[in-house]
C-alpha cells in the first residue's frame, strides 16, 4: 500500500531533501538541512511549522516544529585601549621596552590574527585562538630598533577576528629615536586627554598616556594632568610622582592592573589626585611587587576582582595611604609579607565601602596601622592570617563582620 505526501511549510533557512512523493509501507526517509540562508540571518529565534499532507486522502497526517537559534556573533576585545610609545636613543635601550595586551571574546571561540607590525617591533603571539578568558600578548621593541636614524617613526597595528570579523580593531606603535642622549629626560612632564605619545609631553605638547610620559620623565621626575581623561596602564619601575586633581586623571582598566609599582628599594612612588575603575573585570588597581615607597593620596580605586591596592613587595616595602575611598573591589588593601618582609601599610583618613573579601587584611608577617578611617558596608572588615598584625589607633569606625585589631593604641 503506498499513500502520495507533500511537504508545506518549510522556512527558506532549511531544505527537505524531498517536498513531494509517494511513500509505501516500508518508510520513505526525508532529511531536513539547515541552509546557507540561516548565514544571513540576525541573532534571534525562528519558527516555523512544517506540514506533512497525504495527497491522496487530502488530509493532514502530521505538523513538527522547526526552531532556530542565532546567537550573538563572537567578538574580539583587545584592552587596554591605549596605544604603544617608546623612545630611546640611537643603539637603545627603548622605554618602555614592551607592552601587554589582553585579547578575549565575549563568548565561543574565535581565531585572530595579528598584522601591521612594523620591522621594529615583535609580537609573542601573531595567531591562534580565543576565548572568554584573555590570553595575553606582549609586543618588544627589538633588536631593529637599535640600528634606526634619529626620527619618530609610526605604524598601526591591526586586531583582525579571523571568524567573522566582529570586534575589528587597531592600535598605534610609536617609536621615537632621539638625538644621542643630548637631551636628557625631563623632570617635569603633563599628559592631557587632547595629547599624543608622539609629543615631548611638555605644558604645549603634552602626552596622552602615564606610560608614555614614564618614559620621557627622569627618575624623581613628576607627571602632571592638565584635564580629565583615561591616561592607562603604566608599569612603574622608577621614583616618580603623578600629581593630578582629585576627580580629573582616570586609569580604566580590564583584565589586567592598574598601576603596577616595581620599584627598586631606595625608589618613592607618589600617585595622587586618580580614580582608578576595574570596569568589573580588572585584576588589582594598584600592584605593589617591587620595593621601595608608595604614597597614594586623594584617589579613589574601585570595581576590581582583586584587591584594590595589593602590597606584595618584596623587601620591606611600605606604602601611606591619606584621603582616599577605596569601594566595591574583592578586597580592599591586602598587607602581605614576603620572603621574610615585613610590608607595612600607614592607612589614614580613607574609607573602605563594601568589599566581597575583606576591607584590610595583613598575612604573612604583614603590618597595617589604621587611624581615622571608616570600615564600612558588606563584607568582612579586617582580616588578619599568618602572623599579620593590625594596629587601629582607636579613632577608627569598623562597622560590621571583623577581626578584632591586633592592638589598639592612643593617639599621640
Amino acid at each position: 500500500m503506498s499513500q502520495n505526501y507533500s511537504i508545506t511549510g518549510v522556512p527558506t533557512w532549511l531544505t527537505p531533501s524531498s517536498t513531494s512523493g509517494t511513500a509505501t509501507t516500508g518508510g520513505t526517509p526525508v532529511s531536513f538541512t539547515v541552509n546557507s540562508n540561516a548565514n544571513a540571518l540576525s541573532p534571534g529565534i525562528y519558527t516555523a511549522t512544517i506540514v506533512f499532507n497525504d495527497t491522496t486522502s487530502s488530509t493532514t497526517a502530521l505538523t513538527i516544529g522547526a526552531v532556530l537559534v542565532v546567537d550573538d556573533a563572537a567578538v574580539l576585545q583587545v584592552t587596554p585601549a591605549t596605544n604603544m610609545a617608546s623612545v630611546g636613543n640611537p643603539g637603545g635601550p627603548f622605554s618602555p621596552a614592551s607592552f601587554q595586551y589582553q585579547l578575549s571574546t565575549n563568548s565561543g571561540v574565535i581565531g585572530y590574527s595579528i598584522t601591521g607590525l612594523p620591522s621594529w617591533l615583535s609580537a609573542s603571539s601573531a595567531s591562534g585562538t580565543l576565548t572568554t578568558s584573555p590570553t595575553t600578548i606582549t609586543f618588544t621593541v627589538n633588536s631593529n630598533a637599535n640600528s634606526l636614524p634619529i626620527g619618530g617613526y609610526n605604524a598601526t597595528v591591526s586586531f583582525a577576528n579571523t571568524t567573522n570579523g566582529q570586534g575589528d580593531q587597531t592600535r598605534n606603535a610609536a617609536l621615537t629615536v632621539n638625538s644621542g642622549g643630548s637631551a636628557p629626560l625631563a623632570s617635569q612632564t603633563w599628559v592631557s586627554g587632547a595629547g599624543s605619545d608622539s609629543n615631548d609631553c611638555t605644558l604645549v605638547a603634552p602626552c596622552s598616556t602615564f606610560a608614555g610620559a614614564l618614559s620621557k620623565t627622569a627618575a624623581g621626575g613628576e607627571i602632571n594632568c592638565m584635564d580629565g581623561s583615561n591616561f592607562g596602564v603604566v608599569t612603574i619601575a622608577k621614583s616618580i610622582s603623578i600629581l593630578c586633581v582629585a576627580g580629573t586623571a582616570g586609569v580604566q582598566v580590564a583584565a589586567c592592573n592598574g598601576i603596577t609599582v616595581n620599584a627598586g628599594v631606595n625608589d618613592k612612588i607618589v600617585l595622587q589626585g586618580i580614580d582608578i575603575e576595574g570596569q568589573g573585570s580588572g585584576v588589582h588597581g594598584v600592584n605593589i611587587i617591587g620595593s621601595g615607597s608608595v604614597v597614594i593620596r586623594r584617589s579613589s580605586i574601585h570595581g576590581f576582582t582583586g584587591n584594590g591596592i595589593n602590597l606584595v613587595g618584596t623587601s620591606g616595602t611600605k606604602l601611606l595611604l591619606q584621603d582616599s575611598v577605596i569601594s566595591r573591589n574583592a578586597g580592599g588593601v591586602n598587607v602581605q609579607g614576603a620572603g621574610g618582609a615585613a610590608n607595612t601599610a600607614v592607612i589614614d583618613r580613607t574609607t573602605f565601602e563594601t568589599h566581597t573579601s575583606f576591607a584590610v587584611q595583613s598575612a604573612q608577617g604583614g603590618a597595617a596601622y589604621l587611624s581615622a578611617s571608616s570600615l564600612i558596608g558588606t563584607g568582612q572588615k579586617l582580616a588578619i592570617t599568618g602572623g599579620g598584625t593590625v594596629t587601629s589607633y582607636g579613632n577608627n569606625v569598623i562597622r560590621g563582620a571583623s577581626a578584632a585589631p591586633t592592638s589598639t593604641l592612643p593617639r599621640q
